[in-house]
């Protein structure tokens, strides 16, 4: 009946605000076991991702600076820590960011974070070549059919195009004013 399609379309809004209820209330008690255990490193984590997953960056920056200070080898929690600072820094990666980067793919060089955020510095400093590799590894540790996987191809591809075209540019004359200045 009509009056059956109706309410039929109304489920998937009914369903997600279920959805969305259940996924505050976890944030709550995240917040809750993070006040009552400060020193446990596993609920400031659970706090900083989940802040981050909702974009509310202010926190999920604060989160993750206490996790850091407790798990200080923990990659994830390092890269983690620093997409927060870039995105609170106008999303440079330049600094602060991109050291917390190097240190969390020391600790672990498959750290997807971590080599997602070092594609994008390089590519941002138009290091195409060291982009491309990668988002080369990036990519080799994603599920292939995933949306995010052909993106991070589709980001590799052009990387490694950019590099090969900046390398195939002639390079400028030895006697050239500019590269005397």
């Amino acid at each position: 009946s009509p009056a059956s399609l109706v309410a039929g379309a109304k489920a998937p809004d009914a369903a997600m605000a279920a959805a969305e209820h259940d996924f505050m209330q976890l944030v709550r008690q995240a917040e809750e076991k993070a006040r009552a255990h400060p020193e446990d490193g596993g609920a400031w984590i659970l706090l900083a991702k989940s802040y981050a997953f909702m974009e509310r960056w202010p926190e999920a920056l604060k989160a993750y600076e206490k996790a850091t200070g407790l798990l200080p080898q923990d990659a994830s929690v390092l890269s983690g820590y620093a997409e927060a600072l870039a995105i609170a820094n106008n999303r440079v990666l330049t600094g602060a960011p991109m050291e917390r980067v190097r240190q969390a793919l020391a600790i672990d060089p498959d750290d997807t974070k971590g080599l997602e955020l070092a594609a994008i510095h390089a590519y941002q400093e138009r290091n195409f070549a060291e982009a491309g590799l990668y988002f080369k590894r990036l990519h080799q540790l994603l599920p292939p059919e995933s949306p995010y996987a052909r993106d991070i191809l589709a980001s590799q591809q052009e990387a490694e195009r950019l590099a090969a075209s900046a390398a195939a540019a002639p390079l400028p004359p030895a006697g050239d004013s500019a590269a005397s200045v």
